[in-house]
C-alpha cells in the first residue's frame, strides 16, 4: 500500500525535525555546509568584468534560492484597494539583519549584535580583515535608516502609488 501525499510530507518534516535534533551529527559536520554556500556565492559574485563568467543576475537567482533578498523587494498580490485587481509591489526588505528598523536605534544591541557578528565571521574567515566586517553592520544601520517604518509599511494608503506598467498596475509602498 502506498503512503498519501500527506504520509509523505509528514515523514520528511519528522526527518529534518530529526536531523535538528542529531546534535553530535551537527557538531561532527561542523560549519563546512555554510562554507559552501559562503563559498558558491563568492564564486558566482562578478568582481571585475575580466574574470567573472557571471552576471548580477546570476548572483541575485543564487541568493534568492537561499533565501537572501536583494535592497529592493518585489511581489505579486492582491491590489489593497480593490482585490480583484492583481498588482505588482517594490519596495524595501523587511530587515537587513536585525528583525527591524527600529531595532538600529538600540546602541547596546547594535553593538552585541556587531560582537556576535564579528565573531562568526572572524570564525568563517580568519585571515581576512575584521574591519570590514564592522563596516556590514554600519551599511546595515544606513539602510534600516533610509527604509520605511514599520507603521509606513503596514499603512496601505502610506507612499500608496499607481504607475503605469505594461497595461497593468504597479504599486511602490
Amino acid at each position: 500500500m502506498s503512503k498519501s501525499a500527506d504520509e509523505e510530507n509528514f515523514d520528511k518534516m519528522r526527518s529534518a525535525y530529526d536531523a535538528c535534533l542529531d546534535e553530535d551529527e551537527i557538531k561532527n559536520i561542523g560549519v563546512e555546509p555554510l562554507l559552501r554556500v559562503l563559498e558558491k556565492i563568492k564564486k558566482t559574485f562578478p568582481i571585475d568584468s575580466k574574470g567573472s563568467l557571471h552576471t548580477t543576475k546570476d548572483v541575485l537567482l543564487l541568493l534568492a534560492r537561499y533565501g537572501v533578498t536583494g535592497l529592493v523587494t518585489t511581489g505579486a498580490g492582491a491590489d489593497d484597494k480593490d482585490p480583484n485587481t492583481v498588482v505588482v509591489s517594490v519596495g524595501a526588505p523587511w530587515s537587513f539583519g536585525l528583525p527591524s528598523k527600529e531595532r538600529y536605534e538600540d546602541k547596546n544591541l547594535v553593538e552585541k549584535y556587531r560582537g556576535v557578528t564579528l565573531e562568526v565571521l572572524k570564525a568563517l574567515y580568519p585571515d581576512q580583515d575584521t574591519i570590514s566586517f564592522s563596516r556590514i553592520i554600519d551599511l546595515e544601520k544606513k539602510l534600516a535608516a533610509a527604509s520605511p517604518s514599520e507603521e509606513d509599511r503596514e499603512d496601505v494608503t502610506a507612499g500608496y502609488m499607481m504607475l503605469p506598467f505594461l497595461g497593468h498596475s504597479l504599486i511602490v509602498p
